[in-house]
């Protein structure tokens, strides 16, 4: 016969409460399951004497999980009971249906170990060899031109500088006689100037160095002057002597003005 169970030993202190782990992420909520009634615990009778086995009756539909109890104390172990004999073996009765699975409880909190210590630095390994120098690259864009400056102000204006040596005194263009021939140097001579005329004529009086050699010595051009002239006349000279002549015009009334170039000797 089997002993009777030895009295539940009484509960131990509590340990001392462990330091909080960091609170990991929180994991998504699963479906809450339906939750069974927990039934009253009787009394533990004492443990009868066993007898035989009975038939083994219908396995009955599988109840829902009951929440779990907390864990007491383990009892001092009782002494061990006399084997009692081996009843008959039972017939084995059918399997009963797999009860559905449960929802998924929440993640418990990440429990997070002591911080390890930081190691020392290691030493700075030797330096690497210096690479080879890369390839030029290729000469980039030349940049649009900038926009022109604004013109400064203008500079102060300079001293006058020294004024130059007087140049050389030019050639005089020669006279030359309608043979080509040139006159004699110091005879030639040119006389200019204007008179107006009185009734078609003006006598002209030359004096000083303007006086020519002769009447033969010289020619002049006379033509009209200071537009005084109003219609197509016609001019002529009378060469009286080296110091005067007379130019008489095709218009015998009125009064013209007239300008006259005398070349000669």
């Amino acid at each position: 016969d089997t002993g009777a169970q030895g009295a539940t030993g009484t509960t131990g202190a509590d340990g001392a409460t462990g330091a909080d782990g960091a609170t990991g992420a929180t994991g998504a909520d699963g479906a809450t399951g339906s939750t069974g009634a927990t039934g009253a615990q009787g009394p533990t009778g004492a443990q009868g004497f066993q007898g035989d086995t009975g038939a083994q009756g219908a396995t009955g539909t599988t109840g829902a999980d009951g929440a779990t109890g907390a864990t007491g104390a383990q009892g001092a172990t009782g002494t061990t009971g006399a084997t009692g004999y081996t009843g008959a073996t039972g017939a084995t009765g059918d399997t009963g249906a797999t009860g559905a699975t449960g929802a998924q409880g929440a993640q418990g909190a990440a429990g997070v170990g002591a911080l390890g210590y930081t190691g020392d630095k290691g030493d700075t390994g030797p330096q690497g060899a210096r690479g080879s120098t890369g390839a030029t690259g290729a000469q980039g864009f030349q940049g649009a031109q900038g926009a022109a400056g604004a013109q400064g102000p203008t500079g102060a204006q300079g001293s006058q500088g020294a004024q130059g040596a007087q140049g050389a005194t030019g050639a005089i263009a020669p006279v030359l006689g309608r043979t080509g021939a040139a006159f004699a140097a110091g005879d030639s001579q040119i006389v200019t100037g204007s008179s107006t005329l009185s009734s078609g004529s003006a006598a002209v009086s030359l004096s000083g160095s303007a006086v020519f050699a002769s009447s033969s010595s010289y020619n002049c051009t006379v033509a009209g002057r200071d537009a005084t002239i109003t219609s197509d006349y016609r001019f002529n000279v009378n060469y009286t002597s080296g110091s005067a002549f007379t130019i008489t015009s095709t218009a015998a009334t009125g009064s013209q003005t007239v300008a006259y170039i005398c070349v000669g000797s």
